[in-house]
């Protein structure tokens, strides 16, 4: 086999695109790249938790700075301190954080330097100019968005068991969208890729001595396919990798040592992939006669000369560099070829290998050019310090999304890395609320499975109902069927949502649209046979529009809304209303209210 592609790097060293947009409806600019990948619920999702924070930690805030204000009346006696529920009105006078704005604080951070608060000075230092963060978002906004940026629920059962629990809807929701993207190349190299974190309080933290940011992410997934209970960590990974990338045809998979096996690319094989790499000598089935004891090359060998030990399916190869060089092959060529290495002096010279070294060392790089671009360019996880990990590591994930989105729109509106960043810069801190409205509009539809395919003709539609709040007009919700039903049996979080499917309707003897809705979240929000996915693809994939429902679950009848109300009654039943009928998120604030 002679690959011609690369997943990072061509031939010619320029990066090629391996994420496609075909099927989603957002414009190809960076920030539309970007939301095809960090997409609009999520940030959503992000704005309601913050929000969700933010009440939880009202009372010890009240408390903070009612006990600053009676230690500054007894330092200064002209000094009045406040009460507690004078705290608390001041405090709840803050509006909600949006979705909108989430986006605007993202935008500022491209333009972090030196210390956060420098961004708001109102007089010149010298040949430093004052700040002109002001223009965009007030500090206090700013600061108080930082303050209570939160992702998920810590009053959920599943934070004392999931490590990631601080970021799960954050990764969930990138492992869909990031495979839903993923066109899968000629040649797929494979590799592990860093998220530096230091926080003592991390669990999920990971000591790396030879690594340059040396402490590393690390979740203990135990959740693996059937038929890979008896391989390794690494082994378990590179197989799910390539069985869900949807890959069809020949393929070439080149990984490094720490996942090449035997058995894994017998395993391939049968998939359909080819496999290249270096590997371990200790790995199960490797061949004992060809590996060498010796460390360094001896002086009466010479670079180039190789031993090939073959079987029908699998080559083993061992190459003198420097060093020896042991690789294991399932469908590449050992025939001879010659690449160029650097003497010491600095001369190029040269040397005979096999053909699959010269194609490990052409495909291996594609991920370091990968976090060159995440790490070394610009990273909004180095450049923001947060005392909570978890701020640090889903900036983290917003490089990697970033990277992505530059793959993607990059080659087509032809920019360097620093004009596309500079270009994201700008639209996200001019991103209006207008702007986020038609956003929601036109966003992608919900991930195709690449398993079992949905109909073209179930896709989710927004309603088209709105409601007075305290922010403007807002669409209305309702609650999820799916959510609904999930609550009943088990301890699931209910949710509501303002999509329905365009295809699916419920049996009523009411002729009412908004009756007969089958109203489904269109964002992930539960995992389904092992796999974590949205409501929208549980009830039409899953449950087969709602026909087949799990049998802890087939008991539960899932019924049409009853009450033919108008808007206006609606409103005033709020949460009082059962099945598919509204849910008045004022509740969330009535707190606010007395």
């Amino acid at each position: 086999m002679s690959p011609t592609n690369a997943v990072l790097l061509s031939h010619s060293g320029k990066i090629t695109h391996i994420f496609s947009m075909a099927h989603s409806a957002l414009p190809l600019t960076p920030s539309g790249a970007l939301f095809y990948f960090v997409r609009p619920p999520l940030w959503e999702d992000i704005a309601e938790a913050s929000n969700d924070y933010f009440e939880e930690k009202l009372d010890e805030r009240v408390e903070g700075q009612y006990s600053k204000q009676v230690l500054r009346e007894q330092k200064k006696p002209g000094f009045t301190r406040s009460t507690r529920e004078v705290i608390r009105a001041r405090i709840l006078q803050t509006p909600v954080i949006t979705a909108r704005e989430l986006c605007n604080f993202v935008g500022l951070d491209f333009s972090q330097q030196g210390n956060t608060e420098h961004h708001w000075k109102t007089t010149s230092d010298g040949a430093i100019a004052r700040g002109l963060f002001g223009f965009f978002m007030k500090r206090d906004r700013f600061m108080h968005i930082s303050r209570n940026l939160h992702f998920s629920s810590n009053s959920d059962h599943r934070a004392k068991s999931d490590h990631a629990w601080k970021l799960r809807p954050v990764i969930d929701s990138l492992q869909v969208t990031f495979q839903s993207g993923f066109k899968p190349p000629p040649v797929m190299s494979f590799d592990e890729a860093m998220l530096p974190s230091r926080s003592s309080f991390n669990r999920m933290r990971v000591y790396m001595k030879d690594k340059p940011h040396k402490f590393e992410v690390y979740c203990g997934k135990r959740t693996v396919l059937p038929a890979l209970h008896t391989l390794s960590v690494g082994l378990q990974l590179s197989f799910e990798t390539c069985v869900r990338s949807g890959s069809r045809g020949k393929r070439l998979i080149v990984t490094d040592r720490f996942y090449t096996s035997s058995i894994l690319a017998m395993q391939l094989l049968t998939l359909g992939f080819y496999s290249i790499g270096t590997v371990m000598t200790n790995r199960r089935g490797f061949c004992k006669d060809i590996i060498e004891k010796r460390k360094k090359r001896p002086v009466d060998i010479e670079r180039g000369p190789f031993t090939v030990a073959d079987n029908k399916l699998i080559s083993i190869i061992r190459a003198w560099d420097y060093r020896p060089v042991h690789l294991l092959a399932a469908g590449g060529s050992v025939e001879q070829d010659r690449v160029v290495r650097r003497e010491k002096n600095g001369e190029q010279v040269e040397v005979a290998c096999p053909r699959v070294l010269k194609d490990y060392q052409t495909f291996m790089g594609g991920v370091d050019v990968y976090d060159q671009l995440r790490l070394q360019r610009y990273s909004l996880q180095l450049a923001l310090k947060y005392k909570k990990y978890y701020k640090s590591l889903f900036l983290g994930f917003l490089d990697l999304a970033i990277i992505n989105a530059y793959l993607q729109a990059g080659g087509h509106t032809k920019l360097t890395h620093v004009k596309f960043l500079k270009q994201l810069h700008l639209e996200f801190i001019r991103l209006q609320e207008s702007d986020w409205d038609a956003l929601e509009r036109m966003q992608a539809t919900p991930t195709k499975s690449r398993d079992t395919p949905r109909q073209s003709s179930h896709v989710p539609v927004q309603v088209d109902e709105w409601r007075e709040g305290k922010q403007g007009r807002k669409r209305r919700q309702r609650a999820c069927k799916v959510c609904s039903v999930l609550k009943e049996s088990s301890d699931a979080k209910g949710g509501e949502t303002t999509f329905y499917c365009s295809t699916c309707n419920l049996h009523s003897n009411s002729k009412k649209a908004t009756v007969t809705r089958v109203y489904l979240c269109n964002k992930v929000k539960h995992t389904s046979n092992g796999e974590s996915v949205s409501c929208f693809e549980i009830w039409h994939r899953h449950w087969r529009n709602g026909s087949m429902l799990p049998p802890l679950q087939r008991k539960t009848k899932i019924r049409a809304r009853t009450t033919e109300l108008s808007v206006d009654e609606e409103t005033k039943l709020g949460n009082n209303s059962d099945g598919g009928d509204d849910v008045d998120n004022q509740s969330k604030r009535r707190r606010r209210d007395e």
